[in-house]
């Protein structure tokens, strides 16, 4: 068994070191220390000894110019002082003293990094450690507003840098703004202080700059992030390579124009010339109707991928909750009927047509009658007399025959305005021309708001090979779910629709805009009782 050998006789011990030595050991100490160092011995439980530490850290620790402090002067310069001596809580108010002075110095150039938030509790910590006590007694209301004004002081911890470093130990990036918020410089002699009292605060020299690492890794990321994007905007774009579904993607007036009557030509003037003859403009073949909304998000989500893939066109929209038809907006007739050159406009009325037929909707279905083989529901056939239908069946001809001559009637009745006078003619004009240049800056604004107030739901067409495409790229799934609208245009021009238009409900976005009125908006609330002994139920006037 080995034994520890005895320290030689000859060896020095601490306690027999010279005094400059002891106070020199004893100045690496803080004011914290000292007091555990002299319950451990007795021998630095000395007054003259802590003087001694007290007066060389002031003069040749700190300096002069942050004690303010030198050989010249008295001790009662530091409280603190007992029977002419210094003691460890003049150390303490020396320190507090030095590091306020240190935070509050001139901002160099260059240096060293200190974190602002830190600055700023020790700063507050140090004001309500050097508070004076109350010359007179505080009340209540006096003592709760101090306390709650020093409720959150706290020492400040003990990394000078702990919130300015990154998880390398560096000092973490931020952007310029950030980094004049954040932190600040201070020069070495003040930096040389804080890392005394705070042994374990990070150095952060501000000439070596922020963390590389940290810049190596989010250069890495942004990288990552931009190739993601990339791949993600290439899949999101890929069905536009069929030619079919980027045809629907860059279509920007609701229908196909490569299918118009006149040569498939997709100028204004053939949808003019298609719309003089009322007849329907497009070519014969089947149609898909999409409600605008869902081709609008479509399209955002191609082009900047905000919105997510919405879901497959859901049609039911277009059903009348009260019978379950297929309720036609009217700027889809419309345009199927030659009435309007364009799919996307609103429907001009003449006022003859609004205060002879009844409702705008009932007097447009009976102007498109013609093209059906059968009434619209829910528009009955003009009264005629018995006589007359005797003698028109008389002269051979049948009774569809005789509706057809019916409805022809009463549409040449709905296109014919009485003439208007000249003055009135001229007032139109002058009106005309002082509201143009305003009308142009929000056509396209007011074009949306007219067709939302007269259709309950704005639609799009495509063709059949524009919706097998879509649902071939994966834009539509390949079972879709829910009901979906379509119609047919025959060689004849004649329109008829995949379900059975309802000509009873109204197909105009009206019932959706109206305001409701609120009732008794002057009225003052009271409770009921004291509302019955002021006002009887009688006289009650709104």
């Amino acid at each position: 068994m080995m034994m520890n050998n005895p320290p030689p006789d000859n060896s020095l011990a601490l306690l027999d070191l010279p005094l400059e030595i002891q106070v020199s050991i004893l100045t690496y100490l803080r004011a914290y220390d000292l007091p555990t160092l002299q319950q451990t011995c007795r021998f630095y439980n000395d007054p003259d000894l802590i003087h001694e530490v007290v007066t060389f850290t002031a003069e040749h620790v700190y300096g002069e110019e942050q004690t303010g402090i030198s050989s010249n002067n008295s001790a009662a310069t530091i409280p603190g002082v007992r029977n002419g001596k210094y003691t460890l809580a003049s150390l303490r108010t020396l320190e507090l003293t030095v590091v306020a002075r240190a935070l509050s110095s001139t901002e160099p150039k260059t240096g060293f990094y200190v974190s602002k938030a830190w600055i700023k509790k020790t700063l507050l910590w140090l004001e309500k450690m050097n508070e004076p006590a109350p010359t007179k007694k505080l009340s209540k209301k006096q003592q709760r507003q101090r306390a709650r004004r020093l409720s959150d002081v706290h020492p400040p911890w003990p990394n000078v840098n702990g919130d300015l470093l990154c998880p390398h130990e560096n000092l973490q990036l931020c952007n310029a703004k950030s980094a004049r918020a954040r932190r600040r410089v201070m020069d070495k002699q003040a930096w040389k202080i804080l890392r005394k009292l705070y042994p374990d605060s990070t150095q952060l020299e501000s000439v070596n700059g922020e963390c590389l690492q940290c810049l190596l890794e989010k250069e890495t990321a942004k990288k990552s992030e931009e190739h993601v994007a990339e791949k993600a905007k290439l899949e999101r774009k890929q069905p536009l390579s069929n030619k079919h579904v980027r045809r629907v993607y860059t279509r920007t007036r609701g229908f196909p124009t490569h299918c118009m009557q006149e040569a498939l030509d997709s100028t204004p003037t053939a949808a003019a010339a298609c719309a003089s003859k009322n007849s329907c403009p497009l070519v014969a073949g089947k149609y898909y109707v999409i409600p605008r909304s869902w081709c609008h998000q479509w399209r955002r989500y191609i082009k900047t991928g905000d919105v997510s893939m919405p879901s497959p066109p859901e049609s039911s929209m277009l059903l009348c909750d009260a019978h379950k038809f297929a309720l036609i907006p009217p700027h889809l007739e419309a345009f199927l009927y030659g009435e309007t050159s364009q799919l996307l406009s609103t429907i001009k009325k003449q006022p003859s047509e609004q205060e002879d037929n009844g409702p705008s909707y009932l007097a447009s279905a009976a102007s498109r009658s013609s093209n059906f083989h059968c009434l619209p529901i829910g528009a009955s056939p003009p009264a005629v007399d018995s006589e007359a239908m005797q003698a028109l069946q008389a002269a051979g001809m049948s009774q569809s025959e005789i509706i057809s001559q019916q409805m022809a009637f009463m549409r040449f009745q709905g296109q014919v305005a009485p003439p208007r006078s000249p003055a009135a003619q001229r007032t139109s004009c002058t009106s005309n021309t002082n509201t143009v240049d305003n009308s142009s800056n929000n056509s396209e604004v007011n074009q949306n708001e007219r067709l939302d107030r007269e259709n309950h739901v704005v639609v799009e067409l495509v063709t059949e090979e524009e919706w097998l495409a879509l649902k071939e790229t994966g834009c539509l799934p390949k079972q879709v779910s829910g009901f979906v609208s379509s119609l047919t245009i025959d060689e004849h021009g004649r329109v008829s629709y995949s379900t059975l238009p309802c000509r009873d409900c109204d197909p105009t976005g009206s019932r959706f805009t109206q305001r409701a009125e609120i009732k008794y908006r002057r009225k003052r609330w009271e409770p009921k009782s004291v509302e019955q002994k002021r006002t009887s139920s009688n006289n009650l006037d709104y």
